[in-house]
């Protein structure tokens, strides 16, 4: 089976017994995990651990749910050189009342928010980032979508644009700071593949695209074409060598496209060992003097790393012009470092005791939960937080909120609530 959209860890198996290799599948859509790593790739260079996640679950949409997760899961297995601490929140309701309520949780423990939803949700989280002391230029906010598209349920990078002549301009500070990360469509280097796609979908199926659009701009349809290809080329392959057994096999096949780079009409699709096509990424960031979001760099599946405009810097926020620290001088609560009143010996024995305190008590539950549920926060009556030994540094979720005020209550009251 070959898949031409966003793919999960499910779509491997899990079947009890079987390894990957024996299932014969290929994500030609590209994944959540893929994804999700050229994400923590960006953080990671920067220097950036401690994050915050809003992933949004709207009907019928579970794409940024499902990216959320994969953020997850690829933090739990980074490095131990790249120590992430991360919590996320899935949110089905969006209002004003809870993202103040998010923003409140996560400055308490990050200065990296990335917003897995669509652009009006990540739009409302930067107007409202000011009103929740998120506006000083010390937070990094970055949204991500599988597709730049005037939809309801995506969303574009227009909307960012601010007015020419804002008189308050650190009203700006949160979009100075802003990145924007979506699928990378075709250029004018595919115009005429585009062109041709056009037509044939015009003469076959009665049906023309939206002004302004073209087929390969949706990865589903590059992805559907780039498998049409490079299928066909595997299947010549095989009939080529009449003395292979079980050359037109399925898992045979799938193993010729592994770990293999192809030049096809649609130009280079590179499919990794883990048989998975990941798409190319723009990354977008906020140009002062134009006020409108403009491309600064893009992710090279090919090459495997972001590349970058020399052309185009961040304009940083910050009292200094440069990138946020991951950590405050002053801790997260403000009242650390440089900034505390209180006396050495108190400084070292509070975080001393807790430390000890947590630590016995994750161990202890660790001992009681199953290994799957390492990151899991559980919403009920009694509240529980869950740590993970296993990783350098805890890493947080909430599944599900009962209800939108139920979410916000719990979130003004995060430290009180979300005690084991």
């Amino acid at each position: 089976m070959l898949s031409n959209v966003f793919a999960t860890e499910d779509f491997w198996g899990p079947v009890p017994g079987t390894k990957r290799e024996d299932i014969a599948v290929v994500a030609m859509g590209a994944t959540h995990m893929g994804i999700a790593r050229a994400i923590l790739d960006i953080l990671a260079a920067r220097g950036w651990f401690h994050v915050t996640v809003l992933a949004e679950m709207r009907p019928n949409m579970i794409w940024y749910r499902d990216t959320g997760l994969a953020l997850l899961s690829q933090a739990r297995l980074a490095p131990p050189q790249e120590p992430f601490v991360m919590q996320s929140f899935t949110m089905e309701v969006i209002t004003d009342d809870v993202v103040k309520a998010f923003l409140l949780a996560a400055e308490q423990t990050s200065r990296v928010i990335i917003i897995s939803g669509v652009a009006s949700t990540a739009l409302s989280v930067l107007t409202l980032a000011n009103s929740m002391g998120a506006g000083n230029g010390e937070f990094v906010f970055l949204s991500v979508q599988s597709l730049e598209k005037e939809s309801e349920n995506y969303g574009t990078t227009a909307q960012f644009t601010r007015k020419e002549n804002n008189p308050q301009e650190e009203n700006l500070n949160p979009f100075r700071s802003f990145f924007f990360i979506v699928y990378r469509p075709a250029g004018t280097e595919l115009q005429s593949l585009n062109d041709q796609l056009t037509e044939r979908t015009r003469i076959f199926y009665n049906t023309t695209y939206e002004a302004g659009t073209q087929p390969l701009d949706n990865f589903a349809v590059k992805s559907s074409y780039d498998i049409v290809e490079t299928f066909a080329a595997v299947v010549n392959e095989s009939r080529g060598d009449p003395t292979a057994a079980h050359a037109c096999h399925g898992q045979s096949l799938v193993r010729a496209m592994a770990k293999r780079t192809f030049t096809i009409s649609s130009g280079t699709v590179r499919i990794t060992a883990d048989r998975a096509h990941e798409f190319d990424l723009n990354i977008f960031g906020f140009n002062s003097s134009t006020k409108q979001m403009q491309v600064v760099g893009m992710f090279d599946w090919t090459a495997g790393k972001w590349k970058w405009r020399a052309d185009r810097s961040t304009d940083w926020p910050t009292h200094d012009r440069q990138p946020p620290l991951d950590v405050p001088l002053c801790g997260f609560s403000g009242a650390d470092g440089p900034c505390s009143t209180k006396s050495t010996a108190l400084k070292t024995a509070v975080p001393v005791i807790m430390a000890l305190l947590v630590g016995v008590y994750a161990l202890a539950k660790w001992h009681v939960k199953p290994a799957e549920d390492w990151w899991c926060v559980e919403v009920g009556p009694k509240p529980k937080l869950y740590f993970s030994p296993g990783h350098a540094l805890s890493t947080v979720a909430v599944r599900k909120w009962p209800s939108t005020a139920d979410f916000a209550k719990m979130l003004a009251n995060r430290y009180q609530t979300l005690a084991c």
